[in-house]
């Protein structure tokens, strides 16, 4: 069985940058160069988070309202240059909440079980 923060990085890490590129570009309109030097990436990851070739979990993590209130705060942060894409922090506090999340253990099955080894 898979750890909790593997199941994060691999499946919802990739889903959380593509909601913190949408901010930015979005909502903060910077452009895929800018939102790409601050979240540490490459525009063109930028393009494939955008097109959602990339973060396939998205989905899941939009019907959360606390999820998408985190990821708002981080990219105001991250714009604001009060945090940085390094900030390890951060990722772990989203994990810690996406692993309590109703809507992302619908989504995700083995996340039930999986959070008893984060206990």
């Amino acid at each position: 069985m898979r750890i909790f923060c593997e199941v994060f990085i691999q499946d919802f890490l990739p889903a959380v940058r593509a909601m913190v590129a949408r901010e930015l570009t979005e909502k903060h309109k910077l452009k895929q160069t800018e939102a790409a030097e601050k979240m540490g990436c490459t525009q063109g990851a930028i393009s494939q988070y955008k097109r959602e070739l990339r973060g396939g979990k998205i989905k899941a993590l939009l019907k959360d309202k606390f999820i998408r209130e985190e990821i708002e705060k981080y990219a105001a942060r991250l714009l604001a240059g009060e945090v940085s894409h390094k900030d390890e922090q951060h990722f772990c506090n989203l994990c810690k909440l996406i692993s309590v999340s109703p809507a992302i253990r619908q989504a995700h099955e083995p996340i039930g079980d999986l959070r008893e080894t984060m206990k």
